[in-house]
Parts: structure tokens; sequence; C-alpha cells
């Protein structure tokens, strides 16, 4: 017994190439996502801004977190010494622009002084990583011929 069997080189492509990068990519950025939405905070929200934008190193791959200073520590937690000094300077909220009340990181009153602060983690990365095998396989159905 014979049979035909006729390829479809644009959907073996679909299938192969083009279905698994535009999943990897639709499911990095919002797992990325989701981890900044974890940092929240009250700060200027450059943590935030770059742990939600993922940086591409290769063909599906991609590096989701931060280079600034202080994101290990929001990530993992521990304590902050300080370097400089004998304390750590704590101060209260001051006016904004508009009139709003900012918390300060210079220029207001001191309202306390520490020499050193516990922080707890708030694990932006664990949720990355948790999230992005969920989102890539329903975007790779979503993305495949005929919607498997």
């Amino acid at each position: 017994m014979t049979g035909r069997v006729t390829w479809y080189t644009s959907r073996i492509h679909q299938i192969t190439t083009v279905a698994p990068q535009r999943a990897f990519q639709a499911a990095s950025l919002e797992a990325a996502g989701l981890g900044s939405r974890v940092i929240g905070g009250k700060g200027s929200g450059a943590l935030a801004r770059d742990v939600s934008r993922p940086k591409p190193t290769g063909v599906m791959q991609a590096y989701v977190g931060s280079s600034l200073p202080y994101a290990r520590i929001e990530n993992f937690g521990g304590t902050i010494k300080p370097k400089r000094a004998k304390r750590l300077l704590i101060r209260g909220q001051r006016q904004g622009v508009s009139g709003r009340l900012l918390r300060s990181t210079f220029g207001g009153a001191v309202v306390a002084s520490a020499s050193e602060v516990h922080h707890r983690g708030k694990h932006y990365l664990e949720v990355v990583v948790g999230a992005f095998p969920g989102r890539y396989l329903l975007h790779l159905r979503h993305f495949m011929p005929g919607g498997l």
C-alpha cells in the first residue's frame, strides 16, 4: 500500500519556526509584566520598568531582570547597611510640584536613623520564571496553524 505525502513548506515553517518564536516573545513579555507588577513600590518605577522589558539575547532567548544596584536586594531581600556613614538616615515625605506628598530620597526632614535596615524580598524573578511556561504553551497553541 502506498500513499502520497504533500509537503506544505509554509505550514512546516510556521510550526517549526514562526509560531514558537512568536509564542516565546509574547510569553516573555507577559511573564516580565507580571514580575514588574509584583515590584510595585512607591519609588521612581525604574526597577519595574526595567524588569517589564525582556532583553533579547538570541533566538528564543531573553534576559529578564535588571542591572540596577538595588535590584538584587529587592528580589531576594537582605540587610542594608551604610557604606560611607555610620547610620542610614530615613527621610519623611516632602511636597511635590503638584502639592502631592512624595517619598523623599533627599531634601525631606530626617524622621529616623538606623545602623541597618532589614528588607523583605519581593521574589519577582520567581514570578517571571513560574509564569513563563504556561503563557508560552497558551501562545504556542494560538500561533499554530488551525489554532491547535
